[in-house]
């Protein structure tokens, strides 16, 4: 298994990681996942994928965190499942933590908590609600260089305008620039939307 194609997949490959992270008495992650790996496990993407994208780490207090590093026990963890399973180095990582620094649509931490799922006693998966991954995949449509294929994601997602709409409020709430404004009035004009925002 090189890649991700099917909630199956996903699932197979997180057991695992929870398997390897028992085995080394590593300390209990709970994290929230979003990405083309997330849709797949909610059944709204048929394409697959390499990685898992851990966004955060979920805290005692309930509270999402920036994911700096891995512990050593779960990053030796990650390698022995990868190993198992015949998947890419890498092939679970924070690097979507970025987001966080602009802050994620209010409420989709508590949303995520609907689709969370532990993977043994040492590994918790939150995974972000449709609505939330929609928001996030219309933000990643707007990069001038890796736009194109997050765009044939929400195409293939089918959002409907409040979905849409979800996402304006979000993305409408970030620093931007006129061009970025209007580089998402275009995204809009696509799923004939226009009307829901005014750069």
């Amino acid at each position: 298994m090189k890649d991700f194609g099917s909630r199956a997949d996903v699932e197979r490959a997180l057991t695992e990681l929870g398997r390897q992270m028992a085995l080394r008495d590593a300390d209990h992650m709970a994290v929230v996942c979003c990405g083309a790996s997330a849709l797949c496990v909610l059944g709204l993407l048929a394409r697959r994928t390499l990685d898992i994208d851990a966004i955060g780490l979920i805290g005692s207090n309930e509270e999402i965190s920036s994911i700096d590093e891995f512990s050593p026990e779960v990053n030796d963890a990650i390698a022995a499942a990868g190993l198992s399973l015949g998947l890419l180095p890498g092939w679970f990582n924070g690097a979507a933590s970025a987001v966080l620094a602009r802050g994620l649509p209010v409420g989709a931490l508590e949303r995520s908590a609907v689709q969370a799922k532990a993977f043994g006693p040492c590994l918790t998966v939150h995974f972000m609600d449709r609505i939330d991954l929609i928001a996030l995949k219309m933000y990643a449509a707007l990069d001038p260089k890796e736009g194109r294929r997050h765009v044939k994601d929400l195409v293939e997602i089918g959002p409907s305008r409040e979905e849409l709409l979800h996402g304006i409020q979000w993305i409408g709430s970030l620093p931007s620039s006129p061009a970025f404004k209007q580089s998402l009035h275009r995204l809009l004009e696509g799923f004939d939307a226009a009307d829901l925002y005014s750069a």
